[in-house]
């Protein structure tokens, strides 16, 4: 008797091994090219301000100290620690190890794209997330961005591709790892448990079991961890107290909605003191955030609505470090991935993927879920590229679902949708509100200056300075750098 023929079940499986191929080459070669020529530049060996705090709290719990976290949320410190223990304490390591974090995080992106909208549809998106700069530029900071991103993908494919009981376990389980790495995933936790009981597997029969999975899963993580933090803390603090801290900078009469520089004399006059216990610090910043839009409503409504056009803004904002700097210091061939206009396309074919085609199908709402509960939270917070990085993945498959749905559309939907994406072109593509305004990087570049001044890193200090020197002359951390440079010659 002959064997049965495998002929077309090989084709099938090569079919799918092709383009995954491709998408994770492209993703890995890339971003180990930006690691290798980040790693031999100025800013590896100077990190600021957040990626500063992550090394040295990385460090001590590497080196076997008993380091309280309790200021932050913990797995990401956690997990720079374990890198360090494994790779020598080399940086280095940590940044091939987020670069192939972020290359599978490509991976998953053609996975949902292609189990929800096709083959074709899952290669473009699996390489539209593989060439995307700030994507791969984030590999490179030690920051949570790349970590977090991970986790709530992975979620998000395990909700979208399965949908057994294990399956809703194990994504609620990793969006755990995501909530304990950025509590910001909060409301998208429970987006997600909304989703499972709402658009269940059979018809017209709410997903009890479904739910209960997800719940379970997410809790076997956050609970341990949400139990410390009360202990340590003295009260119920959602997983970190910085929240009330950081809504508060997102939320007061000098809020810009994208710096805490902006925010710095309201901080000052609120006065609170981190020698308090976190559970009180953070309670009375809420208290502030609430007094002030119960007396402000009009105030705070102009400012969301502010926060939504920064979001949906093609224009990248810096946080901890300054994006433009450091583009402008990498290799030729880097940089024009970096001068690719990506957030001002995608941002509107996103936003239109998600008004036409978010919610015709239970998977695709897993998505579109996802990507409405955690925009509000970071319109709710402050924005910056970095904060609204995680929603990227999603954001893809919602453009090409757009884009799909416009090419089977009818003529007066066609033209519904094109003036819909017109405007939305216009929004993302425009500097309006102060949304590019280069005094926000002021004091960036000043942090940079003096870092790469102590490093030795001269002229990148006068570089730095000079960015300074352009838009606050009379700065004055400036005046004393620039006596020790002029000292220095």
């Amino acid at each position: 008797m002959n064997p049965p023929r495998q002929g077309p079940r090989n084709g099938v499986g090569l079919l799918v091994v092709r383009p995954a191929a491709l998408v994770i080459g492209v993703a890995v070669v890339l971003r180990l090219l930006a690691v290798l020529d980040y790693s031999g530049g100025d800013f590896a060996c100077c990190p600021i301000l957040d990626q500063l705090e992550y090394v040295q709290t990385a460090r001590r719990l590497a080196a076997g100290e008993a380091v309280e976290t309790v200021w932050r949320a913990p797995l990401y410190a956690h997990f720079v620690a374990a890198v360090f223990r494994w790779g020598g304490g080399q940086q280095i390591v940590l940044r091939v190890t987020q670069a192939l974090l972020s290359a599978a995080t490509a991976l998953l992106v053609y996975a949902i794209a292609r189990t929800l909208l096709g083959a074709i549809a899952g290669l473009a998106a699996g390489l539209i997330f593989a060439v995307y700069w700030s994507s791969i530029v984030y590999c490179t900071q030690i920051v949570p961005a790349t970590l977090f991103s991970f986790l709530a993908t992975t979620a998000m494919y395990f909700l979208c591709r399965y949908s057994c009981t294990v399956s809703r376990a194990a994504a609620g389980f990793l969006a755990g790892l995501a909530t304990i790495t950025r509590p910001t995933m909060i409301p998208s936790l429970g987006a997600w448990a909304v989703w499972c009981l709402a658009w269940p597997r059979a018809p017209r029969r709410p997903d009890l079991r479904g739910m209960l999975a997800f719940t379970v899963g997410a809790w076997l993580v956050i609970g341990p961890v949400a139990y410390t933090s009360f202990r340590r803390s003295g009260g119920l603090v959602p997983l970190s107290p910085l929240g009330g801290y950081n809504l508060f900078v997102g939320n007061n009469p000098e809020s810009d909605g994208k710096t805490v520089w902006a925010s710095e004399r309201a901080l000052r006059r609120a006065g609170i003191s981190t020698a308090l216990p976190p559970s009180e610090y953070q309670r009375r910043y809420l208290r502030l955030v609430w007094r002030y839009v119960r007396e402000h409503p009009i105030r705070e409504t102009v400012l969301l609505l502010r926060k939504g056009y920064y979001l949906v803004n093609g224009y990248r904002i810096s946080s901890t470090f300054d994006m433009e700097l450091m583009d402008r210091s990498v290799g030729w061939p880097l940089r024009i991935l970096a001068r690719l206009p990506f957030n001002g396309v995608i941002w509107p074919l996103g936003i239109l993927g998600l008004a036409v085609a978010g919610f015709r199908r239970r998977r695709m709402a897993a998505v579109s879920l996802f990507i409405l509960s955690y925009a509000a939270t970071v319109i709710a917070f402050f924005v910056n590229e970095r904060l609204r990085l995680p929603l990227v993945p999603g954001l893809i498959i919602l453009a090409l679902a757009g884009v799909r749905h416009l090419a089977v559309a009818t003529r007066g939907e066609r033209l519904r949708m094109g003036a819909l994406l017109a405007v939305l072109l216009v929004l993302s593509n425009s500097r309006l509100l102060g949304v590019a305004d280069p005094r926000d990087r002021v004091e960036l570049d000043i942090r940079h200056a003096w870092a790469f001044y102590l490093a030795g890193r001269m002229e990148a200090s006068r570089e730095a300075a000079a960015r300074v020197r352009r838009w606050v002359p009379a700065h004055p951390r400036l005046r004393q750098l620039e006596r020790s440079l002029g000292q220095a010659e």
